[in-house]
């Protein structure tokens, strides 16, 4: 990929107005804002929301309350550098109030890598989605997903452009691959 000047400048931005970038990804020549978005084919339907970083953490714990007290959890990481795939590890059967204190201990790695996402469900099928671009992703239980959303104050916008569809890096560092491995370890997840 050709990286011109201006869009090396753009990369350094991580404010935009009121809408602040988690430092895991920098976008080259997209104005990001807060707002989520619809999508829907014939085997799903999800909602994704742009959400600055100031409130990216406690929406994504208002979603998992969506879901049922036995959960499950699926851990991605692309950290191998021999490899461009994701890297998925998971365990089944953890209870949320469980899961959420061990994530408390692990903000950093969750809003700030790059390279890690994470996804949660039940047995309803309601997932639940942080995923590498630090967008909040809702599958299952739409309606309930976009209430949360405009309780924060998120406006409904289906032409909203997410930083997966714009030119972007993603950042990352070897201490978050080292706090991934201790995630790993503390949920259980050989």
């Amino acid at each position: 990929m050709n990286i011109t000047e201006k869009q090396l400048q753009n990369c350094k931005i991580s404010k935009y107005g009121d809408f602040c970038l988690s430092d895991g990804v920098r976008t080259f020549d997209l104005h990001p804002k807060q707002g989520f978005k619809h999508y829907k084919d014939n085997r799903f339907s999800a909602v994704i929301a742009s959400v600055s970083k100031e409130i990216l953490l406690e929406i994504f714990y208002e979603m998992l309350e969506v879901l049922e007290d036995d959960i499950y959890v699926v851990l991605q990481s692309g950290h191998d550098k021999f490899s461009e795939d994701i890297h998925e590890c998971w365990r089944e059967g953890i209870n949320k109030s469980v899961l959420k204190s061990i994530l408390i201990d692990y903000e950093n790695l969750i809003l700030n890598d790059g390279l890690f996402g994470i996804s949660i469900f039940d047995e309803n099928r309601y997932e639940i989605q942080f995923d590498d671009h630090k967008a909040l992703i809702g599958y299952g239980c739409i309606e309930k997903f976009d209430q949360i959303f405009e309780m924060y104050g998120l406006v409904c916008d289906e032409n909203l452009e997410l930083i997966q569809e714009s030119t972007h890096v993603h950042l990352s560092g070897g201490k978050f691959y080292s706090k991934f491995l201790e995630l790993k370890v503390e949920l259980g997840i050989e």
